[in-house]
C-alpha cells in the first residue's frame, strides 16, 4: 500500500484479483493489516481508493483462515512467525513477501519464501515452458 512496486501492483491486480492465485490469510494478518493501514501517520502516503479495495477483497475473495492459535518460533524476527505459520496452516506453496528477515530463510517446510518480482518470473517462465 504505502511503496508498491510494479510487482506488487502487478501481483495484486492482475495475479491474485483476476483469480489466478489464491490468496491465504487469517485473522490475525487481517487485524494488524487494519492496524498499520488505520494509523494516523501512514494515511497521507496512502491511497484510500486502494486500500478500500484491497481490504474489501480480503475479506470476499482471500481464504480466511480460523486463527492460528499459538505460533511457533520460526524466524529471526518474533513478528513475522505468523505470516509463516498462516502459509503453513494454508498448505501455501509460496510466501510472497518483500520481508529480508522472511526472505532469507528461502524455504519453511513446503513453502517457498520468494519477492512478488521472483513469484511473476515463475510464473512468466512456467508458462513459457508449458
Amino acid at each position: 500500500f504505502i511503496k508498491p512496486g510494479a510487482a506488487v501492483r502487478q501481483l495484486i491486480r492482475d495475479v491474485w484479483l483476476e483469480g489466478d492465485i489464491t490468496l491465504i490469510t487469517a485473522p490475525e494478518l487481517l487485524e494488524e493489516l487494519e492496524a498499520v493501514v488505520g494509523r494516523g501517520s501512514l494515511q497521507p502516503l496512502l491511497q484510500p481508493s486502494e486500500v478500500h479495495i484491497v481490504m474489501n477483497a480480503l475479506q470476499f475473495r482471500a481464504e480466511v483462515l480460523p486463527a492460528l492459535g499459538p505460533i511457533p518460533a520460526l524466524s529471526r524476527d518474533p513478528k513475522d512467525d505468523k505470516f509463516i505459520a498462516c502459509a503453513i496452516a494454508g498448505k501455501a506453496d509460496y510466501l510472497i513477501s518483500l520481508d529480508k528477515d522472511l526472505l532469507a530463510l528461502g524455504r519453511v517446510e513446503a513453502v517457498q519464501i520468494m519477492t512478488p518480482h521472483e513469484f511473476l518470473n515463475r510464473r512468466l517462465n512456467e508458462e513459457t515452458e508449458a
